[in-house]
């Protein structure tokens, strides 16, 4: 029995021990006022300063962002010019090809049309050497040659 009195008073002795740790930190920040305003401005400027930073960061990111979508932007509107020039370029060559396929139908038309024109004179020029070979020769000559052909 009498160690378990014993025991039982060292468990009383530790527990006031510890608080009497307690109440003396306790004590010392109430006896010390000074440091515990300290300690509290300390923790205000820490969380002042770890917000700043993360707005600092944002911002910092937001920027970043809005950069690279200028870029993007400007490298958009760089490809679409190049693109366009390209357009046009094909469209000139497209256009200058269809004029020359025009101007060549247009000469092979006009070749064409001489070709007939031509002709046309030849057959005239041959009906009037038939008719003045035919005005030269009598009727009689003609009927005795037409004779000696039957």
């Amino acid at each position: 029995m009498a160690r378990a009195q014993a025991a039982k008073e060292q468990q009383t002795l530790e527990a006031a021990k510890r608080a009497a740790q307690r109440s003396k930190r306790v004590a010392g920040l109430m006896l010390n006022p000074q440091k515990l305003e300290d300690q509290k401005r300390e923790r205000a400027r820490q969380a002042c300063a770890k917000i700043r930073e993360e707005k600092e960061q944002q911002s910092a990111a937001k920027a970043a962002a809005d950069v690279a979508k200028l870029r993007a932007e400007a490298e958009r509107k760089e490809h679409s010019a190049k693109a366009g020039a390209a357009a046009r370029e094909r469209l000139r060559e497209r256009k200058a090809e269809k004029l020359e396929e025009q101007r060549r139908h247009a000469e092979l038309a006009s070749l064409q049309q001489m070709e007939a024109q031509r002709a046309a004179e030849e057959q005239k020029l041959l009906k009037a050497e038939q008719r003045r070979l035919r005005n030269e020769t009598s009727f009689f000559d003609r009927a005795v040659a037409d004779g000696m052909k039957a």
